[in-house]
Formats: C-alpha cells, structure tokens, sequence
C-alpha cells in the first residue's frame, strides 16, 4: 500500500494494490481516443463536416485529426448562431466568431470587410486542406467541454500570423523565425479574446 493511499469513506479494503496495466500491441492514446476523447494538445486536422444543430441554430463543424497516434479521432466545434442570442454583447462575439471562422477557412478575405456577405461553411469542406487546433478536455462550471481551446479560438490555417511556435513544434512542423512564442489567448476562464481587425469588419449574414 502506497504512504499516501487512503480509505475511502464506506470502504473496508485496507490496501491499494498496484494493477498489472498490459498494453502488449497497444497505444494508450488511441485506447484514449476510442473511449471518445483525445489527450489535450496540438494536432493536424481537416474539416469534414458542417450541419445545422436544429435544437440551437449553432453551426457544427466536425474536425478529424489526420496525424499522430490519434489519427482519425473526430470531434465537433459548435459556433453559436447570432440570431439566437439574447443580448447585444452575445451577438457581437458570436457575430465576431463566425467572421474569425470564415476568415481562417478560407471563405472570406479583406474583400468583405465593412460588407454583410452570405457563406456557406460546407464550402471550406476537404479532406487535403489542413489546420492546426489546440483539442482540450476540461471541467466548465456545469458540465465537461471537450473542443477547440481558447474559447474556439486556438484554431489555424498553417502558416497564420498568430498561430503559436508551440503548435508549429508539437505538431512536427518546420518554426517560422515571426511565430509567436505563446497562444495568444489562454483558456480556462476570462473573456473571449477579440477577433482580429479584418474579421471584426466582416460580419456575416448566417
């Protein structure tokens, strides 16, 4: 029995003993991943699915890791739908977002900027184009979230101004010399970071 071991309240066994773990032939994160969740970290991904959440309105992007020993976990991302939030600042951040979202998939440019345009997020679908996203599970203040960190934002096309030296390293790509050191935003409480210039100007019809 380890020093540190306790009884739990209601249980009579004095011991802890340790188990025997086998993992002959096995990986512990792809055992990990087939129990419906991936380690937190960085990985490569493609985006392979869009749909409409009918209960919500949000959008829902399905993401599937297409390298490292989780290779083929998927998970989704949901973008809350500005029409259906109850406040002005809710509005806004989700307007925001979804401008954010659009920008990184390759939908809009600085060509939309200050204009109200219509996009389709099935056209950014492929199986080719990849990005890089920081995947977490953490416990939120009524329920577990398991997504993209940094409220949704800790997501990239390769190769963005603001996507982290960590992320470049972690998933074995090449570190541009202007990458920054840290992820611009933190998760884990706080407000949403702002969207960038370009995107704040664009806003979406949904």
């Amino acid at each position: 029995m380890h020093a540190g071991a306790r009884i739990l309240e209601g249980m009579s066994i004095m011991s802890d003993q340790a188990w025997d773990l086998d993992l002959t032939g096995k990986k512990s994160g792809e055992l990990d991943m087939a129990a419906g969740k991936a380690p937190n970290g960085w990985y490569r991904v493609h985006l392979i699915g869009v749909a409409d959440d009918n209960d919500s309105g949000a959008k829902i992007l399905e993401f599937q890791i297409c390298h490292g020993p989780v290779k083929g976990f998927k998970f989704r991302q949901y973008l809350e739908n500005p029409k259906y939030m109850d406040s002005s600042e809710k509005i806004e951040r989700a307007k925001n977002k979804a401008a954010v979202y659009a920008r990184r998939l390759g939908l809009i440019d600085e060509t939309a900027d200050g204009k109200s345009v219509q996009r389709a997020f099935s056209a950014a679908l492929s199986h080719e184009k990849e990005y890089v996203v920081k995947y977490e599970t953490r416990q939120g203040e009524k329920k577990e979230f398991s997504g993209i960190a940094g409220f949704g934002y800790e997501f990239y096309p390769i190769g963005h101004a603001k996507m982290p030296a960590e992320a470049y390293a972690a998933v074995g790509l090449p570190v541009p010399a202007n990458a920054p050191k840290e992820a611009a935003s933190k998760s884990g409480g706080g407000a949403a970071p702002a969207a960038t210039a370009q995107a704040v100007d664009s806003k979406m019809v949904w």
